[in-house]
């Protein structure tokens, strides 16, 4: 598929996608961990979407275990919580193949997520586009510097299928002095940094309004991914994925 045509779906998915519950909260330990605290307290057959955002997390994570800084005021620290219906028990097969190739063994939710978050942040800061990507396979880069990170995470049913999934997103929104880091590949930047060195002025969304949108665009792709475009998405991602350097 032509990726106009594909990026056009996106925009009718992202109208029609399902109604999102969203909570926000001042300071929180990790977004990731709240999602579960509260999907942990639902009764069964729960399925709405839900966007947890914070303005501060205390004990913020990436992948492998690794902190990551999360600075009051500064970021977009959001999880979005979405539930998967199990079905027909006597007709649904133990994992399905969507199951296993975009929420297990191929990191392929991760992949989406990413893709999802370049869409929406290109459309709302345009130009960011041909400067943003995804270092493989879960970091958002914004001229060769680190803007943020997805942590995919999944619960499973006693039968072994997926219950729920999470998507953990942080991003660096506003400069902060402290956000330094010796790594040179891992050096931090924030949009804010990379629009006052192009001259511009943004008028900033508020953390919930733009983790809505990227949480918008995140179930239109799985909506998508749903209908089996798998190679569409992947075909995005390699697009929007950045050579190691």
């Amino acid at each position: 598929m032509m990726k106009h045509i594909l990026i056009q779906q996106l925009k009718s998915a992202v109208i029609t996608s399902p109604h999102i519950e969203v909570f926000h909260t001042e300071i929180t330990t990790s977004t990731n961990d709240w999602a579960w605290n509260f999907y942990n307290e639902q009764l069964p057959g729960f399925n709405t979407p839900t966007l947890f955002v914070a303005t501060e997390q205390v004990m913020g994570r990436g992948t492998q275990g690794r902190q990551w800084h999360s600075p009051h005021g500064t970021g977009l620290y959001m999880t979005l919580l979405k539930p998967i219906q199990d079905g027909n028990e006597a007709t649904q097969p133990r994992v399905t193949q969507f199951e296993r190739d975009y929420l297990t063994q191929g990191k392929g939710f991760t992949k989406a997520a990413g893709v999802a978050t370049i869409l929406a942040l290109t459309m709302l800061y345009p130009w960011l586009n041909g400067h943003i990507g995804i270092r493989r396979v879960n970091d958002i880069f914004l001229n060769h510097r680190k803007l943020g990170g997805i942590l995919v995470e999944t619960k499973l049913r006693s039968n072994g299928k997926i219950s729920a999934v999470i998507v953990g997103l942080g991003l660096n929104v506003i400069h902060n002095e402290k956000l330094t880091v010796k790594d040179e590949r891992n050096t931090p930047i924030s949009i804010e940094e990379y629009a006052k060195n192009l001259g511009i002025a943004v008028d900033w969304m508020s953390p919930p309004e733009m983790g809505f949108l990227i949480a918008k665009h995140i179930l239109a792709l799985y909506s998508i991914l749903q209908q089996g475009q798998v190679e569409d998405i992947e075909a995005l991602w390699q697009e929007f994925s950045l050579i190691e350097f």
